[in-house]
């Protein structure tokens, strides 16, 4: 696919597939550390190479069950506590802010909510 660094996860049945990627562009890639993976995220760890830049990135595909979601917040959470750089956390997290974010179909329920 082109990508200088790239990772996947298969997806189960028809859903969460996930597929990580860098390449060049405005900023060239130094170096890219995938630190963890799950079904639901990839996490990795991303150095710049003209501005020495580090962050750490997550590309998520939340749980589209609503009862799977408290476990996958809850390990964000955890992935997130002992971070000192930035942390760019990207992908369809399945939830939503507040009801006014929902358009069509029944009303948000509590736990569709982050």
């Amino acid at each position: 696919m082109g990508f200088e660094n790239g990772e996947y996860v298969d997806p189960q049945g028809l859903v969460g597939r996930l597929l990580y990627g860098m390449s060049g562009g405005v900023y060239r890639v130094h170096e890219v550390r995938v630190v963890d993976k799950s079904q639901n995220f990839i996490h990795a760890w991303v150095a710049l190479d003209a501005t020495r830049t580090e962050f750490w990135e997550m590309c998520v595909c939340g749980p589209p069950q609503a009862s799977d979601r408290h476990g996958f917040w809850e390990a964000l959470e955890n992935l997130g506590v002992d971070q000192d750089e930035g942390w760019l956390c990207i992908g369809d997290f399945n939830s939503l802010l507040g009801s006014a974010d929902k358009m069509g179909g029944g009303a948000a329920k509590h736990y569709d909510r982050v």
